[in-house]
């Protein structure tokens, strides 16, 4: 249980580089990438995996609160974890991505959404679907040029 939290807590840490930096200017240009697809390539990376585990470590350390928080800060609730036997890891299972029937279907009303909360007045976006290998010219994210950041 506990890799399960460092793992939900990493991927949060990893997102919002990752929609900004890698998604935002591919879909400004006019396509719709594998997000999911792109999401997991992402956070695999070395340099992202790094950066992820620095400022997971930095978040156990600060155990910062805000009144707002739904749960305990992530220290406090892996402690309570080591406080029990670690029991069977469970057994290798598809991921829970293959419980969906229609990814692309699920990411291109994702963009949808997202743009009609941006700008209620504007129309759905027409995005030309584009894998992630073909991201060249146009649809190619200045952030492929530069360095990567993450936190």
């Amino acid at each position: 249980m506990s890799d399960g939290l460092r793992k939900l807590a990493g991927a949060a840490i990893a997102f919002a580089p990752y929609w900004s930096q890698e998604v935002a200017p591919v879909l400004r240009a006019g396509f719709l990438p594998p997000i999911a697809e792109g999401f997991r390539r992402f956070v695999a990376s070395e340099p992202v995996t790094k950066a992820v585990a620095a400022e997971l470590e930095r978040i156990l350390r600060a155990a910062i609160t805000h009144p707002f928080d739904s749960h305990p800060p992530l220290g406090e609730r892996l402690a309570v974890l080591e406080e029990y036997p670690a029991g069977e890891p469970p057994p290798d299972e598809p991921p829970a991505l293959a419980l969906v029937a229609d990814v692309v279907a699920l990411e291109r009303g994702l963009v949808h959404a997202i743009a009609r909360l941006e700008d209620a007045q504007r129309a759905a976006p027409v995005l030309t679907p584009v894998a992630w290998a073909d991201q060249t010219g146009e649809a190619e994210p200045e952030s492929w040029r530069s360095p990567r950041r993450v936190g």
